[in-house]
Order: C-alpha cells, then structure tokens, then sequence
C-alpha cells in the first residue's frame, strides 16, 4: 500500500482546500478590479501555502521511504514563496514602499532560495539535514532527521522575515485611526497562527515531533484574510466607512474629475470654500483661483494659499494626488488644510527670533546643533547654516567644557527641567565671548525635541565688572598708600622740621629734604599704577634690543651693565613695554647692588619699582652699593627656560622673551606675593613696581613666571612645572632672578 490514513490527512487536506478556495477569491477579484501590489502578495501567499500544506500532506500520508523524502524537500519551496509573500504585503499595506525595493526583496529572496535549493539537492551535500529515517507512530509513519546548521540559519531567516512583517502591522497600528485597528488586528491574527504552529514543531512541542505541522496555522490565516477582506473590506479601493470618515474630517476633502471639474466635497471644504453642493460640476478654478498653480503643475505636491474666508484672511495648506497611479483617468484628489494659526504663531515666533538679539540654539542630546538662530551672525560672527548638524563643543573652550557637559547631562535626564549656566564661546575670529544662557529640555516636545539654549553675550558686562573691581583695587591701595605710606614720612619730616627750628640743625633739614623725595616717590608710583590699568594701545612689532636700551637709558644704573643676549621682534605696545623694562632694570639694580650676600639681606630683592627718578638715597645706594649687577634681556626659544635664548625671530609668537640678573635673587617664599600690589620688605619701598610689571603683562595677554637665574640654582618653568636643573652658585646662597614672559596658551578675551 503506497498511501495510508493518517490523524493529520483531513487538517492538511482542509489546508490545501482553502488555499485554492482563497487564491481563486483573489483571481476573481483582480479580474474585476485590476491587480494591485496587495492582491499579488496575498495570492503569492495562497500559492506558496497550498505547496507547502500540499507536500505536508503527502509527506504524512505517503508510505513510500523515497516520496516522503521528495514531499520534504518541497515543503522547503513553499515556505520562502508564503514568506516573501506576506513580507511584500505587509510592507505595501503600511506604505512602506522603500521595503520593496529590489535590494531589499532580494536580499530576502536570495538567502531563502539558497536554502531552498540546498533542501532540494541535500541527497548530494546533506548540508540541510542528515541520516533521514521512518519513525513508526503506530497507526501511520512519518519522517524524522538530524537538523543542520544550515536548516536552523534557514528556519530563522524564515522568521525573522514573517515577524518583521507582523512589526509593521503593529506600529501601523498604533499610529492609524480607530477605523483602522480592527482591520489590522485580523491581519495580525492571520500571521501569528501560522507562526505559532511553527515555533511549536521548530522547539518539538507536538505529539508527534517529527510531523510538520506549520501549514495546518494557515488554515486560520485563511480564515482571518477573508473575514478581513469581507467585515473590512481589506480590499476596496475606497476606505473603510468612507462616509463616515470624510465627513468628520478637519481637512477639506474635493474629489476632481479628470477635467478638473469638483465631483464631491466634504463639509470642511464647503465652509473653507464659502460654497456648499451646488458647486459640484462646477470648475474648481472658478470656486478657488487660488488653486491654479497645483492643478497647472507648478508645483504638483502642495501649495499654500491665501484665501478670504468669512471676511478674514486665512492661510490653507493644499495637496494634490492622483487618484489612479498611473494619474490619468480618474481624477484627482484635493486636501486643503487649514493652517491659519500654526502659520500666524510661525510668523510671529521667526519675527522674534530673527530679530533677537539673544542667542538660540537647539541640540539633540548628543551636543549635535539642530537648528541656529540669525543671531549667531551678528553676535559671534557664525553663519548658522555652518553650525548646525555641528556638535556644540567644538566651540566651547576647553576649560568649560567638562562643567557644561556635567550640566547637560544632568539636563538631558529630567524632561521639561531647566538650568542656567556661563561659559565661553569662540567667535568667528577665534576670540571668546562670555554668554549667560538658559537651558529647557523639551526632548519629549514632538514639535521641538530637542534643548533650547537662549544665551546672551555678556562679555561687555564681565570685562566692566572685572574693569570696575581693579579700579576699586586701585583705589584700595591708593587710599592705603595716603593713609598709611605718606603720613610716615610726613610725620618724619614734620618733626625734623621741628628739630631744625629748635636747634638750627642743618641736618635736620636734610633728613626733611630725605623726607620729602620719599613722598614723591611714592606719589609718582601710585600715578603710574592708576595709569597702566590692564589696557593697551595698538600694538606693533618692537625690537626688543632697542627697547631695552631706551629703557635701561632712563634708569640710574651707576655700574651696573645691560647685555642683550640676543634682538627679537616683540608684539607690543612700545611705551607699555619700555616702563615695564623699567621697572625690571630699576628692581635689578636697586636691590642687586645694594643687597648683602647673606641670608638677612636676601629679602632686600623684592622690588622698590617706579618710573620716577629715585631719591637721592637710592642714588647713593646704586653709585656706592657692593659688586656691580649684571642684566641680560634676551628671546626665550621654544620650550626653553633659563638663558638658553636661541635666535628666536619673534618673542611673542609662542616663545617670549626673559629679563635677568644675578643679583642675591628672591626667596621661593616670596615668589608668589611679590607681584601683589604693596608688597615689599624694605622700609622705603612702595610695592607697587612688580605690579605694574605684572598688569602691564597681562594687558598684553603675557603670563610673568619668577624663577632663579642661571647664574644660580636654576628652576625651568615649563607649563608651569618647576624642576631643578643645578648651576653655579653665587657666594654659597641661591643667585640671581629671571622674570620670563611667555604669550598666554590660547587666545583668549580677556574677561577674568
């Protein structure tokens, strides 16, 4: 007997029987209709079920060892053509049509029919399965084998593809109308029994492991499609309850015929129109002029119109689409949107932003700009087509960066939550700019998604209160140096004065006189530190050789000697740079040549600095003070620190340039306040020279490092990392000061 009854021949053999039954539905109705993309797919799956349930059946009823084999080869040809199927009508069905290119398909079509033609030809390879064999279930036999790699690679592409297919049916789903989800949900039912049965025989949960039993599900699918097709209408070309959903439509909804002549409209269209159903037959030109450039092809997408409605101007966003896909013959179908106050609140909110002057970004949540407003050109010079799709880092410095990104992702993880925050900017000429922003994360707006930063330059605002607290640091010390440094000397000369008028003392006149200078001292160096501020005039390039000799002309050096170690051109502000060498060679020489080499005068090298002439006394302790001071003024070459001064060509292109000496030099502990305004450890000093050294630096943007001169132990300051490189002590005791003068590491604006 070549054939037996099995308890799987009547399921299988219903399967088949709706198959044919469905597939025929679907010829009759594409007779009648025209074939479409939904149509095909669906008969593509009813062909490839009836195989794959047609070689099931004889495969479980077949007795034969060689035709139960050849039955099993052929369920693996209808399983890719049920697949492929039901992919390409899912993806029609959810208008994604960039599914269906011939990438896409086949891809899909190449892989399952590799495996297919491996099932077909596995009595050669047995890549598919191995070592087939009957197992005898008592009323009846089936065929059972080991499964391969390649079958499990095949069943899995298999299901990925039909679950990918059930993905889109569900996110159409959540997305489309009410009308719509009972439709879609038959579908679904329709891919998941199939599927299920499947997973069960894959995982062998079935009574009988080895019967496949996957193309019995179709017989549900089937059922599904047709209730589907018949309760939905899945098939119509016109919408389901048509009525009912033109009707409650917002948007105006007119149907054209193919002369351009209005066929239908619904309410919303009457009322944006001022018309109601006797313009049907009419020419939609003479109802809505407006509308000639959609229908002329202009511009056959959409066109936005100003129409006049009840009395007021309205804005209408138009559509046109062909209602055949070849668009002739049947029309076409017009929607007018409604878009009056989306277009008046657009209007009014691109108004503010164009002519804002605040700043307004929008970044994802990856610092990426997504939209930049008109005012990045005016205020930072950036074209805001050049910044968006940029990350926003790119142009924030370096030293904010790490607190602003702290804040942004702290921003990023509390929806609607808002910060506020100041950071610095590079502008379109490299500088930077001081903005004060606020930022709203509004990533879960539909409309927006995005963090809006509205930032406003304050750069002018923190350079004026920078401004303001050195002025009032002036002040400070100027009312210090009246209240305290010049009523000392008056009161000295105030009671010699008194001496001399008692006594007659010439002395006492000349203690006065002493007296007297020292006020003037301090007066002119409290004028020059009110006068240098932090600003400098235009700059140029200055050769430093001959700017040191102006100044060193200037100051009373007596034996002291000046060597340029070496000329170089020097950004600056002549007259600027002259005082501050100035007030270097005056500090050198004043302190180098009068100062003991032991410990209790070594303090005597902090500065007495001004651009006055010194007093007399000074005078004396410059022309009879102990060994002569020598002064080097010379480039620093690259990396370098100490005298190692190379023949730079331009000290304040990245290198700088150095003032030394080897005087006693400046104790490590008074290093960092020597440059603080009043600071000094004599008893006629002012403490104002290094600072106008140091503000005169500044003003040019130069950082002002103190470190030993090489004539002595020698520190090298590089990055600001001091380490000791030895040298040649002077007198047993660390010899001698280098001041270096180094351009800052970046441009930068000063707002400190």
């Amino acid at each position: 007997m070549v054939w037996e009854f099995t308890p799987y021949t009547i399921p299988f053999a219903v399967t088949v029987l709706c198959s044919l039954v469905f597939g025929g539905y679907l010829l009759f109705d594409a007779r009648r209709r025209g074939w479409d993309t939904g149509v095909g797919s669906l008969a593509v799956v009813s062909l490839g079920t009836l195989v794959w349930a047609g070689a099931a059946l004889v495969q479980v009823s077949a007795t034969s060892f060689s035709v139960m084999v050849v039955a099993e080869q052929w369920t693996y040809v209808g399983t890719p053509i049920v697949v492929i199927g039901w992919f390409v009508f899912t993806a029609s069905y959810t208008d994604h049509d960039d599914l269906l290119s011939v990438p896409v398909v086949g891809s899909i079509t190449l892989v399952l029919g590799v495996g297919t033609i491996l099932a077909l030809t596995n009595d050669i390879h047995q890549l598919m399965w191995a070592t087939p064999t009957v197992v005898d279930h008592g009323s009846f036999s089936s065929l059972t084998y080991e499964k391969t790699v390649a079958y499990y690679l095949f069943v899995s592409v298999a299901f990925g593809v039909a679950l990918l297919g059930v993905a889109l049916l569900g996110r159409f789903m959540r997305t489309s109308p009410t009308l719509y989800r009972s439709q879609m949900a038959a579908l679904i039912v329709a891919a998941a029994a199939p599927i299920v049965v499947s997973l069960w025989v894959v995982l062998g949960l079935g009574p009988h492991a080895s019967v496949e039993l996957s193309p019995i599900g179709f017989t549900f699918s089937v059922a599904a499609f047709i209730y589907a097709i018949k309760r939905y209408q899945l098939l119509d070309l016109e919408p389901i309850a048509r009525t009912r959903v033109v009707e409650s439509m917002r948007e105006g909804y007119v149907v054209l015929g193919d002369d351009e002549r209005i066929v239908d409209l619904n309410p919303s269209a009457q009322w944006l129109l001022e018309a109601d159903e006797t313009v049907i037959g009419a020419d939609v030109r003479t109802v809505l002029p407006e509308i000639e450039p959609l229908l002329d092809g202009d511009d056959p997408t959409g066109l936005e119109l100003s129409v006049e409605v009840a009395g007021e101007r309205r804005y209408l966003a138009a559509n046109r689409s062909a209602l055949s896909k070849t668009g002739e013959g049947l029309g076409s179908l017009v929607l007018l949107r409604d878009v009056t106050e989306r277009r008046q609140v657009e209007k009014r909110y691109q108004e503010l932003i164009e002519h804002s002057t605040d700043v307004i970004a929008v970044l994802d949540e990856d610092w990426t700009v997504t939209y930049a407003s008109p005012s990045h050109e005016t205020v930072l010079g950036i074209d805001p087509d050049a910044i968006a799709g940029r990350r926003v880092a790119e142009y924030i410095h370096p030293d904010d960066r790490q607190q602003i990104r702290e804040r942004f992702s702290s921003l990023v993880d509390e929806p609607g939550a808002t910060v506020r925050f100041e950071f610095r900017i590079a502008d379109a000429d490299g500088e930077w700019r001081v903005l004060e922003g606020i930022a709203r994360n509004l990533l879960e707006n539909a409309v927006v998604r995005g963090v809006v930063i509205n930032s406003r330059d304050i750069t002018d605002r923190k350079r004026r209160e920078r401004e303001l607290e050195r002025q009032n640091e002036r002040l400070d010390d100027f009312a210090n140096v009246v209240s305290h440094d010049l009523r000392n000397p008056l009161q000295i000369a105030e009671g010699y004065l008194d001496e001399a008028r008692r006594t007659g003392d010439e002395d006492a006149f000349d203690r006065v006189e002493t007296a007297h200078d020292r006020m003037e001292t301090i007066i002119d160096d409290v004028l020059e530190l009110a006068r240098q501020g932090r600003t400098v005039g235009e700059t140029e390039p200055v050769s430093l050789a001959t700017v040191a000799d102006e100044a060193w002309a200037t100051v009373r050096t007596g034996p002291a000697t000046l060597t340029v170690a070496d000329d170089a051109a020097v950004e600056a502000d002549p007259d600027r740079l002259r005082r501050l060498l100035e007030n270097l060679f005056r500090n050198a020489v004043e302190h180098g040549s009068t100062g003991n080499q032991n410990s209790e005068r070594s303090g005597d090298a902090v500065e007495h600095g001004s651009t006055s002439p010194p007093s007399q006394a000074q005078e004396d302790a410059v022309e009879h003070g102990g060994p002569d001071v020598s002064v080097t003024v010379g480039p620093l070459s690259a990396g370098s620190s100490g005298s190692d001064a190379g023949g730079t060509q331009r000290a304040d292109g990245g290198t700088g340039f150095y003032v030394e000496d080897d005087g006693p030099g400046i104790p490590e502990s008074d290093r960092e306040a020597v440059f603080e305004s009043g600071f000094t450890t004599e008893t006629d000093g002012t403490g104002f020279g290094l600072t106008i050294v140091r503000e005169i630096a500044e003003a040019h943007g130069w950082a002002v490092s103190l470190v030993d001169s090489e004539v002595g132990s020698t520190t090298a300051v590089t990055d600001g990392t001091a380490t000791s490189t030895g040298g040649t002590e002077r007198h047993g005791a660390s010899a001698g000061t280098r001041f270096e003068f180094r351009p800052q590491a970046e441009t930068t604006t000063d707002v400190s």
